[in-house]
């Protein structure tokens, strides 16, 4: 009788003990990120415009976006990652290498997103003969207890630095490029219709000694003559400005799906090229998953999405105007830019000036107070999810967040985010 207890007691022990260290792994978080694959959604609904096409299409055709679904991994999932398909576990000192609290995180990339926003409506807008005026540059957030605490204000335009109009953020950052950390420097913002001369102080830029900042992040700020919203939510990043550009020619002019499915990711720069992004892996994963029939990515993210395309036909751009010819036309070329260009010019080497041109070193909200990645600072994807529950990074992720942060390199590793210019 002894015997049969303590066997049975045994038998209890090796299922409830194993159960409960389960149960504890699963509910603890790990000191990881895991990003993981989120099905692409169409853009169609997230963007009005005026007086829009009405087009009969068949279910599912049209422009889609996708993200990639970024969160807090737990102790379990750090231990057996390949429970989820297409996951890559992300240590928190690459996905967060400053430490910045979740908060500030999470509203880099919501600033990323507004501004990736404001851009593909500009490149839309001009490709259809609209004249779009650039104004300035927008602020959208003040450090607390930067030298501009207190002297600028969320909403102010820079309009002049210096004396010299600025036009975009770029401008701004051209303009602080050589000035000295402490020296103030004088700004002309419009503030309520009306402009007020500013002398603001500088520090030293968190990255850089030598590099001066005010404590500010921008964007660039534009008349349209066209109202055209866009509302992606709780989705941060800029690698939806392609999917957002393309999906307003079409809601406005062409029917460039033509009853087909199609997913597309790449940040969007104001001179229409189309930059890296991050979290391919995922984001191929999440193409496949919504049915695309054809998965348009940035030449830099090409080959590692046929890695995972299991058939889902990859298209690379370099350009807006290429992305609107593959559309337009049905050229749909397997080759990446690089890959053309080698074919058609003798020793051609991108290393050598043949590779596509850098993005603007303001690309996305610009850093004034600190120095953050757009495209690849940090270890994240390009465009998340912010989840509610788990705490997160700097972008907040997907599942529980969707946010974008440094594109994660080939095979899925993250990469450096390209550096989001911080203003002074």
């Amino acid at each position: 009788m002894t015997r049969s207890r303590l066997l049975g007691s045994s038998i209890v022990a090796a299922v409830v003990v194993p159960g409960i260290a389960a149960a504890i792994l699963w509910i603890v978080p790990s000191s990881e990120y895991l990003f993981l694959p989120d099905p692409a959604r169409p853009v169609d609904p997230l963007v009005s415009v005026p007086d829009e096409r009405q087009a009969a299409d068949p279910d599912g055709a049209g422009i889609y976006m996708v993200d990639v679904n970024v969160r807090q991994a737990r102790l379990f999932e750090r231990l057996f990652p390949e429970i989820h398909d297409g996951a890559t576990l992300v240590p928190a000192h690459v996905f967060n290498p400053t430490g910045e609290p979740e908060k500030v995180r999470r509203q880099q990339s919501l600033d990323e997103m507004s501004a990736s926003q404001k851009v593909a409506v500009a490149v839309a807008l001009r490709h259809l003969g609209y004249d779009v005026e650039a104004t300035g540059a927008e602020v959208l957030t003040v450090r607390v207890g930067s030298p501009a605490d207190g002297v600028i204000e969320p909403g102010d335009v820079v309009v002049k630095t210096k004396g010299k109009t600025v036009h975009g953020p770029q401008d701004l950052f051209d303009a602080m490029a050589g000035h000295r950390p402490g020296e103030p420097v004088a700004i002309t913002v419009r503030r309520n219709g009306e402009a007020r001369d500013l002398r603001v102080g500088t520090t030293t830029a968190p990255d850089d000694p030598k590099r001066a900042i005010m404590g500010i992040t921008v964007e660039p700020s534009f008349h349209f003559p066209v109202n055209v919203h866009i509302n992606a939510g709780n989705v941060g990043g800029p690698s939806a400005g392609l999917a957002f550009a393309l999906d307003i020619v079409d809601e406005i002019r062409h029917n460039l799906d033509r009853g087909r499915r199609i997913v597309v990711t790449g940040a969007l720069s104001l001179d229409g090229r189309v930059s890296e992004i991050g979290g391919i892996e995922q984001k191929t994963i999440g193409a496949r998953e919504a049915g695309a029939d054809l998965f348009l990515v940035p030449d830099a993210n090409a080959a590692d999405a046929r890695t995972y395309a299991r058939g889902l036909r990859i298209v690379p751009v370099s350009t807006f105007s290429e992305a609107l010819s593959v559309l337009t036309t049905g050229e749909l070329s397997l080759l990446t830019t690089n890959e053309r260009k080698r074919a058609e010019i003798p020793n051609f080497h991108p290393r050598a000036g043949g590779g596509l041109p850098m993005m603007p070193r303001w690309w996305g909200p610009l850093n004034v107070g600190r120095s953050r990645a757009m495209t690849a600072t940090s270890g994240g994807p390009s465009c998340a999810r912010f989840p509610v529950t788990l705490r997160a990074p700097r972008f907040a992720p997907q599942t529980a967040w969707q946010h974008r942060s440094s594109p994660p390199s080939s095979r899925g590793r993250p990469s450096p985010r390209p550096r989001n210019s911080l203003l002074g």
